[in-house]
């Protein structure tokens, strides 16, 4: 029978991994609300560490795009008209050409509900213009407004730097990202909508609108295939909303050879650069409007909204927040420093154009952020040691993983060089898991076997010797593992990395499930027949029990066990999946010892060696076998994650001095304390493109950034 109820459990697990939660599906509006709530939480967490409220939200203002870039405004109007049940607002408030779309920060709910008649948006500007800080602010916007407006679907921004239209078509992107974002919605969806998942219903019914920021940070080659996958994908009366740079969107439409493709029914606003009086106001108040400050800032704000470098730098939103951040330090801040002059910007000797400004800008930004904070904070970075990683950070970014925003920690490993000292710290990191692992394994099962042995007739001999065996055979079977595992990262071959990846950089997981494959299956038999055959040869028959039983269980579940990568976005943040992946380590050896211990009393009982009793060698098989599936279970599970590499990579680095050995803590407190990183749900950014090259070396342009100096 125990056969029997080993398979019937793996069948029953692998039904249950196949329809999560069938039975608590709720209704697609509660569902929404659930969505809007989380949404509304990341994105005011989000803007209170971004400071976009400090001292006030900065009026951006913007005008209507360049005709040459959207569809033209009767066949928008008309395309809105022509939808199945009509357009989605009310056409006596819709603009009567596009220059009623000119507006500044806070109209822009306005704009897209009332003036928009497809909500169909295309938002352009040039660097550092503020583009994701207005979609975060429409997000937030249209999800105050849904409390009275049942039409507004749930907002929902989407980085289009992990999307390959090549390969995913944008739903199908869409739903993998919120089924993995936001938990819940890939179980199934309430029955009458089908056998989908909550977020392929979500999107079925319109009850998403999909944000596309970073449109130009997706290849070249890949920005025409999405815009013309967009609009194969959009269904009549799907509102979107699509963030880029202005010249990137324009070499897309405008590049030789290539069809131009618009976003079907959009209309477009550009936005514009800081009126001098407004740029001056906002850092004038951010600092206190005191006496003092006017003093202070009075040379930089004369200059303001003139050609000169400084008025030409501070245009964007951008530097304008690099410039208070640098020269408006908050309360509290850098005890015992003195902090510069802003009049500093208006040495034309030093800073003889535009960009040399904006260089010293990015360059002291990172200086700023690690002045010492206010008394009693227990959370203090040196700045230097600081810049350094994030230098470090940067360069990582763009070198191994080609220049993408996202900061996932399971890549750190493409960063680690194929080196003796690198080879090195892997073999110390397996082996300080594998060994102390197999060896408490083999502890309680030495133990479990003395103690068993004891009571049913035994002596003393009987606990030393297994707890000598035990120990002795867990940790030689965990230093074994653990070199094996160095030889595999060793030989391992990464043909986009040269030189790096030998560690892996998977995913992190979000579930560990049970499935069936016949030809594995197939395989482990064949493989445990002639292991049985081998020990019949060498041994005896009856032994051929012993061998055989625990490792065609063993490898059948080990080989059975899958890990689902988890998606890059998360909306649980990184710490979160990194907390997910060391909790999925329990499944792994939950599942394992029940089915060993089966397996290694049953063989026990049958063989007859260590007791002519069936009962007592029953016993001591359960105990034994417990032990070593927890053992098995737990090291396959510990062989198969992210964290495993990600920590020999992070010991690598910090050995190194090239990262702090808190590299978790670190990268939370340039999030949440320093403002230096943004998270987007399961990964961290940058706070800006621009300051990524910068302090890899590069500039927006490409050319070489040198040290600006510190503040």
């Amino acid at each position: 029978m125990l056969p029997t109820m080993a398979g019937l459990y793996l069948s029953w697990a692998t039904f249950r991994a196949a329809h999560p939660n069938a039975t608590t599906a709720r209704d697609l509006p509660a569902i929404a609300e659930d969505l809007a709530g989380a949404v509304e939480a990341q994105w005011r967490d989000e803007v209170q560490v971004r400071r976009l409220n400090d001292p006030y939200p900065l009026p951006v203002s913007w005008l209507p795009a360049q005709p040459d870039l959207v569809e033209e405004w009767p066949l928008v109007i008309e395309t809105a008209k022509e939808w199945p049940g009509g357009p989605p607002g009310q056409s006596t408030d819709w603009a009567h050409d596009p220059a009623d779309l000119a507006a500044q920060w806070a109209e822009i709910v306005e704009v897209f509900c009332e003036r928009i008649p497809t909500r169909r948006l295309v938002v352009l500007g040039d660097p550092g213009s503020g583009k994701t800080m207005l979609l975060v602010r429409l997000a937030q916007g249209l999800l105050a407004n849904r409390a009275t407006r049942t039409d507004l679907a749930v907002p929902v921004i989407f980085s289009l730097a992990s999307w390959n239209p090549l390969e995913e078509g944008l739903f199908t992107w869409m739903e993998a990202c919120l089924s993995r974002d936001y938990l819940g919605l890939g179980q199934a969806a309430p029955i009458p909508h089908g056998d989908v998942s909550r977020a392929a219903a979500l999107l079925a019914q319109k009850m998403i609108l999909p944000i596309l920021d970073g449109f130009d940070e997706m290849p070249f080659e890949l920005r025409p295939v999405a815009l013309d996958v967009i609009n194969q994908s959009l269904p009549p009366g799907q509102g979107l909303v699509l963030s880029s740079r202005t010249q990137e969107f324009r070499e897309v439409l405008e590049a030789p050879g290539i069809v131009s493709v618009k976003l079907a029914g959009a209309v477009g606003i550009e936005l514009q650069t800081l009126d001098g009086m407004v740029a001056g106001a906002y850092l004038l108040r951010d600092a206190g409007s005191t006496v003092n400050a006017e003093r202070r800032w009075k040379p930089v704000i004369d200059k303001l909204g003139t050609s000169s470098p400084v008025g030409m730098a501070l245009r964007t939103p951008l530097m304008l927040f690099l410039t208070r951040t640098i020269y408006n330090p908050r309360p509290g801040d850098g005890r015992g420093t003195v902090f510069a002059d802003p009049a500093i910007l208006c040495d034309d000797d030093r800073f003889t154009d535009q960009q040399a400004v904006e260089k010293h800008l990015l360059s002291s930004y990172v200086p700023a952020c690690y002045r010492p904070l206010s008394p009693g904070d227990r959370i203090a970075r040196d700045a230097d040691s600081a810049e350094r990683a994030l230098t470090f950070l940067a360069q990582h970014l763009e070198g191994p993983l080609s220049g993408s925003p996202d900061l996932a920690w399971w890549q750190l490993t493409r960063s680690v060089p194929r080196r003796l000292s690198s080879v090195l710290v892997w073999l110390l990191v397996v082996s300080g898991v594998f060994v102390p692992i197999a060896g408490l394994g083999g502890l309680i099962s030495g133990l479990a076997y003395g103690l068993v042995k004891m009571g049913t007739g035994g002596t003393s001999a009987s606990l030393e010797f297994g707890l000598i065996a035990g120990v002795t055979g867990g940790m030689t079977g965990g230093l074994v593992f653990g070199i094996f595992t160095s030889i595999m990262a060793i030989a391992r071959k990464s043909s986009r990395a040269p030189g790096g990846a030998w560690l892996g950089g998977r995913p992190p997981v979000n579930r560990v499930r049970l499935t069936w494959d016949g030809s594995f299956i197939a395989l482990v038999l064949g493989l445990t027949l002639f292991c049985g055959i081998v020990a019949h040869a060498l041994f005896s028959s009856s032994i051929v029990l012993l061998v055989s039983a625990p490792l065609l269980v063993a490898l059948l579940v080990w080989g059975s066990l899958h890990a689902d990568p988890m998606d890059v976005t998360r909306a649980g943040g990184p710490n979160a999946l990194l907390h997910q992946e060391r909790r999925s380590i329990l499944m792994g050896a939950l599942i394992l010892a029940p089915l060993s211990a089966c397996s290694v009393s049953v063989a026990f009982a049958l063989w007859g060696g260590f007791s002519p009793d069936p009962a007592k060698a029953l016993a001591v098989g359960l105990a034994v076998g417990a032990g070593i599936g927890l053992v098995m279970g737990t090291v396959t599970r510990f062989s198969q994650l992210a964290w495993l590499s990600f920590t020999a990579a992070r010991w690598y680095f910090a050995m190194r001095s090239e990262l702090p050995r808190d590299l978790m803590a670190f990268l939370q407190d340039a999030h949440q304390r320093r403002g230096v990183l943004r998270q987007i749900a399961g990964v961290y950014q940058f706070r800006h493109l621009d300051l990524q090259r910068s302090l890899a070396g590069k500039s927006p342009t490409g050319v070489s950034v040198t040290g600006g100096g510190n503040p």
